[in-house]
């Protein structure tokens, strides 16, 4: 699914290789190339991916991993998760150059991140993402240093539902 950048142009995923070790591209598209140009520079193309965003103002996109599209794609198996087909991983980029910055690997608690967003304040350098595996929501944050860190701060735990502020 494309992600509007400006009134001309494009970013989609691409899955270049529908094979267990896939490589993953973002592909920049624009009203005046009649094909695609790859967006991430050299080397910088993370093993897996799924959704993206970006904060103009830090000069920031953030992409979350789900996993190879031949693993998911015959139905989860959690045997793939131990033998890491899937993803776990936040990348970072610098926007709009698209070199890979930095990896941020969110452990068990971040098991198959999928749809993140930065909050919608554009100054603002903390966004949101949702693990599936794990259900936990982790959030990231641009540290004082200028590196990224992140955080769980929601975990459902297995067997509970929470509502309204109530653990049931």
């Amino acid at each position: 699914m494309p992600f509007c950048m400006s009134l001309v142009s494009y970013c989609c995923n691409c899955h270049l290789q529908p094979a267990f070790s896939c490589r993953f591209s973002k592909n920049y598209l624009s009203s005046e190339l009649i094909s695609s140009i790859r967006w991430e520079k050299p080397g910088h193309s993370p093993s897996f991916g799924y959704d993206f965003w970006y904060q103009p103002r830090h000069k920031t996109m953030i992409s979350s991993s789900w996993g190879a599209p031949l693993a998911f794609s015959k139905g989860f198996n959690p045997q793939h998760v131990a033998e890491g087909l899937y993803g776990r991983h936040l990348y970072v980029y610098s926007w709009p150059d698209g070199e890979l910055k930095q990896t941020l690997d969110l452990g068990n608690a971040g098991l198959i991140p999928l749809e993140i967003r930065f909050l919608h304040d554009p100054s603002k350098d903390t966004g949101y993402v949702g693990c599936a595996l794990s259900s936990n929501m982790v959030r990231f944050f641009k540290n004082p240093d200028g590196s990224w860190g992140h955080e769980v701060c929601l975990c459902l735990m297995p067997g509970y539902i929470f509502i309204l502020g109530q653990l049931r």
